[in-house]
């Protein structure tokens, strides 16, 4: 077995290939990790370029760029960009050097289970609460609504295991769609591909409330643990702590101090608060704007019970950030409160991951700001290893600055994480995409529409795929199906209009563009898509009057300009390399 490396507060670990600070996971691309390997194996020795060339890349030729890029995402991945100890040094003239004490140890001597313990169960879906009965009446004194309830106490039971880094948990958005269905512990593991289960119920007994649960062996249909909660209503915190420490036991064997006082933290001590932010996450979660209004109400009221919950603030962040994400508000005003909340969620407390990857967000797509995103990023993965919006838009980032293997690498793992989920998958499917691997990127798209056809994002990003392989009229179908599947949006209809341009249907692509600007006021017209389509009918100066409008806006889809392959006929144009610069890109 391979050994360890301790340094500084983490953990190196060969076997498992993962680098741990504390109960997380940073996430590392393979050259990454290869590169730092090759250092902390030789702590305190200078190794030179080439040698480091030879050992992470052997046969390769690759350019001191490509190293020096690794260099710079393991610094910030160990916080030395942050002000923090520095671990890598860079020896003028030489090469870099692994500056810090460095402990070697087995496998076997940090993290010994219990003879008791279930290691072989790693992987985890915590299903949502089920009613038992007829569910509470709206003006209960219990639940005023039964589905964001019992999602909402899955969410807060999937949120505290994360914290384990021995268990892989399936996310919120990957069990949603089990609201109100009712499957069997084992039929819902099977489906979601996992070991364990825990599956919860609810019953009302006359002015109580009964909650029991229970963690199944998926493989056998057995239990593994099984406890009742009476009359909880007031007391969710204790349930909660129970059953995810008792979860985390039964699957990882033992905690260490860090997990089990995580496991214990409450982020509001006030239950209602609690209910009214689970609320507001259910409803965001659903993605429409009505929805996203109706879950800022519910953040409101979390924060009217308790003004010092961060959380509360974080999901008022993602709120505006995802309005603004949708145009229903003004980019310029959308963002500003977006990060008016995500920094007071951070001031009240520094470990929000959701805060911090919101604050990389708005760094991709309106400040311009790529380090201070990839530092917010990489912050949010090594509070939550398995937070996926964090890892989609840190792969956007990547892509966007041409980092493409590290890009493609972190999308595969967190689809490997989420292997259920339409979107995990498309965000895969893209991130090949843009590193020009078409042939995968197909065979990723076409898997994803398998899992929700009705994702219309899986068809455009097929179309791409399609166009640069010459299948024209596969393109149009997914064009066609995409406005279909998104009939209230224009940006469909502006796809479809550049695949009529790029397949030689010049009639029609002026048609439809006609028609869809016809019917917007100009300044709310998507910039970047306009130009893609003009672009397609080798309308240059059309492309880039309508690229500076959308610079001027702010579109967040600018963060794809120098890597988006249908503007490569814009390239050499002087233009294109201005707006580049501006964009910091």
């Amino acid at each position: 077995m391979r050994p360890r490396y301790r340094f500084g507060g983490f953990v190196l670990d060969l076997e498992a290939r993962r680098l741990r600070a504390g109960v997380s996971d940073i996430p590392l691309t393979p050259k990454a990790f290869d590169t730092l390997r090759v250092l902390v194996e030789q702590a305190g020795r200078t190794l030179s370029k080439d040698e480091l060339l030879r050992h992470v890349w052997k046969d390769v030729f690759v350019e001191e760029g490509g190293l020096a890029r690794n260099i710079s995402v393991l610094r910030k991945a160990l916080g030395e960009s942050n002000g923090g100890t520095q671990f890598i040094r860079t020896v003028a003239g030489h090469g870099y050097c692994f500056a810090a004490p460095v402990v070697v140890e087995s496998a076997t001597e940090t993290e010994t289970a219990p003879s008791d313990a279930v290691e072989e169960i790693r992987t985890l879906a915590v299903l949502p609460f089920k009613f038992i009965g007829a569910p509470p009446a709206p003006d209960s004194r219990f639940i005023a609504d039964a589905a964001s309830f019992c999602l909402g106490m899955a969410d807060a039971l999937i949120t505290k295991l994360c914290n384990v880094g021995r268990i892989a948990v399936r996310s919120t958005g990957t069990v949603r769609h089990l609201v109100g269905i009712d499957w069997s512990a084992a039929e819902a593991g099977r489906a979601l591909k996992v070991e364990a289960v825990v599956e919860a119920s609810l019953q009302i007994v006359g002015d109580r409330l009964r909650v029991t649960v229970q963690l199944v062996d998926v493989a056998e249909d057995r239990p593994l643990w099984a406890e009742k909660f009476d009359d909880v209503a007031g007391d969710w915190f204790a349930v909660q702590d129970r059953i995810s420490e008792r979860v985390a036991r039964a699957l990882a064997g033992h905690l260490t101090p860090g997990e089990a006082e995580r496991l214990t933290h409450h982020p509001t001590e006030n239950p209602d608060a609690q209910l009214a932010y689970l609320r507001g996450r259910f409803l965001v979660g659903k993605r429409t704007p009505a929805d996203i209004r109706a879950g800022m109400k519910y953040f409101h009221e979390a924060i009217q019970l308790d003004p010092d919950y961060a959380c509360a603030y974080s999901g008022l962040a993602d709120a505006y950030a995802l309005l603004s994400y949708y145009t229903e508000l003004p980019a310029h005003e959308g963002i500003a409160r977006a990060k008016e909340y995500a920094r007071r969620a951070l001031e009240l407390d520094p470990d929000v991951a959701e805060a911090h990857a919101t604050m990389g967000y708005i760094g991709i797509s309106y400040d311009w700001a790529w380090d201070a995103a990839e530092q917010s990023f990489t912050r949010a993965l090594a509070l939550k290893p398995n937070y996926g919006p964090a890892a989609y838009w840190y792969a956007h980032l990547l892509a966007a600055r041409k980092r493409f293997d590290e890009s493609v690498a972190l999308a595969e793992r967190f689809y490997r994480i989420e292997p259920l989920s339409a979107l995990s998958a498309t965000n895969f499917g893209r991130a090949l995409f843009l590193a020009g691997r078409c042939d995968a990127a197909t065979a990723q798209l076409d898997a994803a529409r398998e899992l929700d056809e009705g994702l219309y994002l899986t068809h455009h990003f097929l179309k791409q795929c399609h166009l640069r392989q010459g299948r024209n009229a596969d393109a149009l179908a997914a064009a066609h199906r995409c406005v279909a599947l998104a009939k209230d949006s224009i940006l469909p209809r502006l796809w479809l209009a550049q695949t009529y341009a790029a397949v030689g249907n010049r009639f029609e692509a002026l048609r439809l563009i006609g028609d869809t600007l016809a019917s917007l006021s100009g300044p709310s017209a998507p910039g970047y898509d306009v130009a893609l389509v003009y672009a397609a009918l080798n309308d240059f100066d059309q492309a880039f009057a309508w690229l500076e409008r959308a610079f001027q806006s702010r579109s967040r889809s600018l963060v794809f300009l120098a890597v988006e392959p249908d503007f490569a006929c814009l390239r050499d144009d002087p233009r294109f390399a201005d707006l580049v610069r501006r964009l910091n890109l």
